[in-house]
């Protein structure tokens, strides 16, 4: 990438340089689709400016050799990379109509399976569900117009129409994001985050107020089909609204959600409600030289699957042409959603002989959390035959037994037992420790919900202190480390 070199007169040009969405927005603060960025954030590119008309092309290309040598890894040369281009044409005084597009060429460097990423999943191929690798993006990611109106020196609307584009949902999309613009690979939340960036048929509409944004869209909520180089039909069936706010310079807040029907073609009846927030702070440190860093939070709530979370933090410190960069993620995925091997999915499959019994399905997560969805009127004490039989590899199965408490009909909780008769029963037994850490992980397995309740959390303040704690472990990080590259800077300048 070439950035737009600087100079006195280029800097009260950019100065005048308007957002392609809308004209009250500087240039700076335009990220992917309708979204913003802090107004401090660099803009690299290559700006052509005819008389009124303004024209930028940018993009990026990562050459790299890839080994993840691993049982369900892979090792290829790739290079995933994407070019676009931004055009704005001002209306009058007031008024001006914008228009992007973006291109990829990873149908052709990463083919139709994508390039590995452990723990990636998302999106099939030959209709089959991608596992631990990152699906490529579209020949075409983004062929929008859009037009802007501003009313006062405060206030402006505008109107956004992508085929495909992006809907206000979510952070801007990971490879604009100047935290992981030299990061290659997509963050394993990509699909609890901002997954819509290529969605085929976008409407938006929004309204700005100062440093205030309000929008809302209509969106396909099917994703890319197998075929990269096609144009996908239009539904707009899903919708969204985000809010946005910059109170500072450095600083860019939203937080967003959307309902998505139908986001997987192997899954047609699965509807999805996503939530998300995010933070991105970023501190320019003087020529060539900047600091961005984002944390994001984003959730799926899926029918039949219940709520999963996912956590980011990415920093990305350049300087001239060295970069050091970082990720961090904790992402909550299924033993389904990773399409898992037994003995996971022998424990799932038992556990959804019990459930489709009952007449809802069940659902084994890779943190070996499973939360079954039983109809109401069941019985106060329950014998769980099948979960008996699971604990049972490990110790008498006579013994093994789980009982079941329900609060209510429509809202229950359900409490298990078997960890206590566990304790006592593998204390008899040779193999203490193994025998023991099973019945721990069937403790975990056995936390259940009934009906229409949330799940249980078996200690919910244990899991806040935890959370409180690893809250408080990062910030000093990063407090640690931003106070790490001030030194150097200053010692270096």
């Amino acid at each position: 990438m070439q950035e737009h070199p600087p100079s006195h007169a280029d800097h009260e040009m950019h100065m005048e340089m308007h957002s392609s969405i809308d004209i009250a927005d500087p240039m700076n603060r335009e990220g992917s689709g309708t979204s913003w960025l802090p107004d401090s954030s660099p803009m690299y590119g290559k700006m052509f400016v005819f008389e009124d008309d303004m024209l930028m092309l940018h993009g990026a290309i990562f050459p790299r050799y890839t080994n993840v040598s691993t049982r369900r890894g892979d090792d290829r040369i790739d290079a995933p990379n994407w070019i676009m281009g931004m055009y704005s044409h001002p209306l009058g005084d007031t008024a001006q109509f914008g228009a992007r597009l973006m291109m990829s060429l990873d149908p052709l460097t990463e083919t139709g399976r994508g390039y590995p990423l452990l723990f990636q999943s998302g999106e099939s191929w030959h209709d089959q569900p991608l596992h631990d690798r990152q699906h490529p993006h579209d020949l075409f990611d983004e062929l929008s117009l859009s037009l802007s109106q501003r009313f006062d020196h405060d206030l402006s609307a505008y109107f956004y129409f992508g085929y495909p584009g992006e809907p206000a949902l979510g952070p801007p999309t990971f490879m604009h994001r100047p935290s992981a613009m030299d990061d290659p690979d997509a963050p394993l939340g990509h699909h609890w985050q901002d997954s819509t960036h290529v969605t085929f048929g976008v409407a938006t509409a929004g309204l700005a107020w100062r440093n205030i944004k309000v929008e809302g869209s209509v969106f396909t909520g099917r994703e890319p089909d197998e075929n990269r180089y096609d144009f996908d039909r239009p539904r707009f069936d899903s919708f969204s609204g985000r809010i946005s706010w910059n109170p500072t310079q450095n600083l860019a807040l939203q937080f967003s959600h959307g309902y998505i029907k139908s986001p997987e073609a192997l899954e047609p009846n699965l509807k999805r409600h996503r939530t998300t927030a995010s933070l991105i702070y970023n501190l320019p440190l003087g020529h060539d030289s900047n600091w961005s860093n984002t944390f994001v939070w984003g959730q799926n709530h899926d029918t039949a699957e219940g709520k999963t979370q996912s956590f980011l933090i990415e920093s990305d410190y350049q300087r001239g042409r060295d970069t050091v960069y970082l990720r961090w993620e904790r992402v909550e995925k299924s033993g389904h959603e990773l399409v898992l091997n037994p003995p996971t999915a022998t424990i799932s499959a038992t556990l959804s002989n019990s459930s489709y019994a009952s007449g809802r399905p069940c659902m084994a997560t890779a943190r070996t959390n499973t939360r079954c969805m039983l109809p109401p009127g069941w019985k106060n004490d329950v014998r769980a035959r099948a979960i008996q039989a699971g604990l049972a590899s490990g110790a008498p199965r006579s013994t093994m037994r789980s009982n079941f408490f329900c609060a209510s009909a429509r809202r229950c909780t359900v409490v298990v037992r078997a960890i206590e008769t566990a304790k006592r029963k593998c204390a008899g037994t040779s193999a203490k420790h193994a025998c023991l850490i099973r019945a721990r992980r069937l403790y975990r397995l056995l936390r259940v919900t009934c009906g229409a309740g949330p799940p249980l959390r078996i200690c919910p303040v244990a899991n806040l202190l935890t959370s409180i704690w690893a809250l408080t472990f990062w910030i000093c990080a990063a407090c640690s480390f931003s106070w790490a590259v001030s030194a150097c800077i200053s010692l270096c300048c």
